[in-house]
């Protein structure tokens, strides 16, 4: 008979799942989980005092986040650690059981599958029960640890954009200002028309400035219509003062069909080199419409760690810190003192030290407020 007439294709089907089984139930997810954890949660005070010795002013509810899951953790490790041997123990009985069940099938292997289809399905019924019983014990303990996982995952990966920002910066085409610090980037599109594709890049936001650099591969050299050269552009599109920053909202676009929120819409104000921005945001709108509110508000500066923890941070890391002070804000006349024309930006701007008038295009030094 060949083996599609006969019970032997179904019966390895069965020893490969039961292979699958007796695997699952030592709980290998979870105990790589709580491993993964404890090395996430154990690697985060160096990763932040790195990043403030770095000079990375924001996100001051890190270190406090990063307090907190660190507490609670040993004793929830440790509790996992006891929940695994128990369940292994207990799960060790079903699957022995299972396996022997599994073992005789030997006996029905050169069987017509029509004669054993009944045992075959029996079988495969406890197999599938077993597991169930697995997924149900592994279910329960990660619910014992599986906030402080996600939170330490969430930890990480916040440190790691900031410092992936801080690399980025010191890579740019542009460069900060004396007082100037930067908070957060997303790759972005600007939709120079507003509608069609533009430049690529990266939309950066400072306590100072909103900046938009094209950082994009283009190809240099074509042969019979096929890219063979490519080089990295980056230049830096457009900044804009946050005092400058007239509006900003999102707007939905359709991605197959989802709406999304990934479009940010952005008005400015004198003296900005532009009126509005359309960006198509490969994040969350939604989250840099807030940032930007804050910015422009002044309450981002509530999220300051302050040079004192900077500078605090460096010592800790053997280094010597060089932390930025907080930006600072100027006046600007509503005359220029050189040609008496009016200044357009009358008022507080942040970050800005000098503006060339309107008319007479001469550099004004503004008076500090701050």
């Amino acid at each position: 008979m060949s083996d599609q007439q006969t019970a032997e294709s179904t019966v390895a089907r069965l020893e490969r799942k039961l292979e699958s089984l007796q695997k699952e139930a030592l709980l290998p997810s979870v105990r790589d989980e709580v491993a993964e954890t404890d090395r996430r949660i154990a690697g985060l005070p160096a990763a932040l005092a790195k990043l403030r010795s770095r000079g990375y002013q924001f996100h001051n509810y890190l270190e406090a986040r990063a307090e907190a899951v660190a507490e609670r953790w040993p004793s929830q490790r440790d509790q996992a650690q006891r929940d695994v041997r128990r369940a292994e123990a207990e799960l060790r009985g079903e699957v022995d059981g299972v396996a022997q069940a599994v073992a005789n099938l030997q006996r029905v292997r050169s069987r017509p599958l029509s004669s054993a289809k009944a045992v075959l399905d029996r079988v495969d019924k406890e197999l599938d029960g077993v597991q169930s019983k697995v997924n149900a014990r592994t279910d329960a303990i990660e619910t014992g640890y599986r906030a402080s996982r996600d939170e330490a995952r969430t930890l990480e990966r916040e440190v790691k954009e900031c410092h992936d920002l801080l690399d980025l910066v010191d890579a740019a085409s542009f460069r900060l200002l004396p007082d100037e610090a930067p908070i957060a980037q997303v790759q972005a599109t600007w939709l120079e028309d507003g509608e069609k594709r533009g430049p690529q890049g990266r939309l950066y936001i400072t306590d100072c400035r909103l900046l938009f650099e094209r950082h994009e591969e283009v190809a240099t050299k074509k042969v019979l219509f096929v890219t063979t050269r490519k080089e990295t552009v980056r230049e830096l599109m457009w900044e804009v003062s946050a005092t400058a920053i007239a509006s900003a909202d999102t707007a939905k676009q359709r991605r197959g069909l989802v709406m999304r929120h990934d479009l940010l819409r952005l008005g400015f104000d004198s003296p900005a080199p532009l009126r509005e921005a359309v960006l198509q945001l490969k994040g969350d709108a939604v989250k840099w419409d807030a940032l930007i509110g804050r910015v422009r508000s002044g309450e981002v500066d509530n999220e300051r760690v302050g040079a004192v923890a900077v500078a605090a941070a460096a010592e800790a890391e053997g280094g010597v810190a060089a932390p930025r002070p907080m930006a600072a804000t100027y006046r600007v006349p509503s005359k220029c003192p050189h040609c008496a024309g009016g200044m357009d930006s009358a008022g507080l701007i942040r970050g800005v030290a000098a503006l060339p008038c309107d008319y007479c295009g001469v550099m004004v030094t503004l008076e500090r407020a701050t």
